[in-house]
């Protein structure tokens, strides 16, 4: 298994951006990425600051965030990042270069999935070549399906041996099920319609969820619709809405709105 043909994979599960900090167990794997499949590479000072990037990078476009660390004190490094990862859902998977299989010591050597799993991440490592393929699809769909940080452990020594057969990669976008639209309750919009007609400065915040799902037109409707001034703040990632604050113009209440033309579409 070369570190060009893992980076094959990678690049086919959409991956165009690479944090790291390269030491001896990931430098071959990030500069295939840089050089065969032109990834951009973004070089971090410390460990740690790969994970919280490709955290951040996950939260503010909604792809897999992807960050690389090598063995030993590289990887006891991201444990913080990790953590964070876990708890904000985000979705990361961190290449981890490990100590060779074949080595009978390695003053580098750590065992790697414990403090994983200790941080509510996945742990998928790599310990054989003809599961290499199958490991790098399963890491990407537990970060896309579960929306969790996945360590992706694959030995110094794996890396360097040649792959017996090319078959044809399937990613894992090929296999994520097919999300299914839920129509918020009659009622419950009912409610909330009535709710903003009646309040004097209404606030709606919009998260990640509206931004993913591309709802700043939705939100902005809303604004005009109700009458009221809209303001977003931005996360540092360009592009990013992270709230929308809707405050009436006037202290009189606004007038009554319509649920089908505004709320579910600024709601789902």
């Amino acid at each position: 298994m070369s570190d060009n043909q893992v980076s094959e994979q990678a690049f086919a599960e959409g991956v165009d951006t690479l944090f790291t900090l390269m030491g001896d167990a990931n430098m071959y794997w990030s500069a295939s990425m840089a050089d065969n499949h032109k990834v951009r590479l973004i070089h971090a000072r410390h460990e740690h600051c790969c994970v919280a990037m490709a955290d951040a990078y996950a939260r503010a476009t909604g792809k897999v965030g992807v960050g690389s660390v090598t063995c030993g004190p590289g990887y006891t490094q991201v444990m913080t990042a990790l953590a964070m990862a876990a708890r904000g859902n985000a979705p990361v998977v961190v290449f981890a270069g490990d100590a060779p299989i074949g080595a009978s010591w390695y003053i580098q050597s750590i065992d790697q999935a414990p403090l994983a799993l200790a941080t509510g991440a996945h742990f998928v490592p790599i310990r054989a070549i003809d599961r290499a393929l199958d490991c790098v699809r399963e890491a990407f769909y537990v970060a896309r399906a579960e929306r969790k940080p996945v360590v992706l452990s694959v030995p110094l020594d794996l890396q360097t041996e040649e792959f017996p057969y090319l078959p044809d990669y399937t990613p894992s976008t090929d296999l994520m099920p097919r999300a299914q639209v839920l129509r918020p309750d009659p009622a419950v919009i009912d409610e909330i319609v009535a709710m903003v007609a009646e309040a004097e400065r209404p606030i709606v915040l919009g998260g990640r969820g509206a931004t993913w799902s591309r709802a700043k037109g939705a939100l902005e409707s809303l604004a005009q619709g109700s009458r009221a001034r809209c303001w977003r703040r931005r996360c540092s990632a360009r592009g990013c809405s992270t709230a929308t604050r809707l405050l009436s113009k006037s202290p009189a209440p606004s007038p009554p709105i319509s649920a089908e033309r505004y709320l579910p579409k600024a709601i789902w």
